[in-house]
């Protein structure tokens, strides 16, 4: 006569052993660590420091800016544009930027790039997730006008 059918008469070869233990145990730290530097970075903002602002004599209605914009590991900015002539170099790290119709572009410390008056910026954010990235960026604007006005705002 067969002996009914057990389910736990066999649990030790469903159990995890020992090495199985550490290998969980380590991936779940490491998905916590990733997790918590996820959400510790969410919340910071991308900084803008405007360091210049002035009249340009031999452009009537004109002002040069110059801001700095920090980029902390994650974040980007909101989809915007600028109301004139834009010229960015990257100080650190690394940036992803993309302009309406153009492929998102990659660009690294020390180089630099053009955007035109009213073109639309759809993307620009840190490349990283582990190191913050920094811009200077030169705006050629109209008197009184922010440098930077959001995509939603009429062009």
């Amino acid at each position: 006569m067969q002996s009914a059918f057990n389910p736990a008469a066999n649990l030790t070869d469903i159990r995890p052993n020992r090495e199985w233990k550490a290998y969980r145990s380590a991936a779940v730290a490491v998905m916590l660590a990733l997790a918590s530097m996820t959400l510790a970075h969410a919340d910071d903002p991308v900084k803008v420091h405007t360091l210049f602002k002035q009249t340009l004599p031999d452009a009537p209605g004109k002002q040069l800016a110059a801001q700095e914009v920090e980029f902390p590991p994650g974040p980007s900015a909101p989809p915007h544009y600028h109301p004139g002539s834009v010229l960015a170099y990257v100080l650190q790290g690394s940036v992803v930027s993309q302009l309406e119709g153009v492929a998102p572009i990659t660009y690294s410390q020390g180089q630099i790039w053009y955007e035109s008056p009213k073109q639309p910026h759809l993307v620009i954010r840190n490349a990283s997730l582990v190191e913050p990235a920094k811009l200077m960026v030169y705006f050629v604007i109209p008197l009184d006008s922010p440098a930077t006005l959001p995509l939603e705002t009429s062009r």
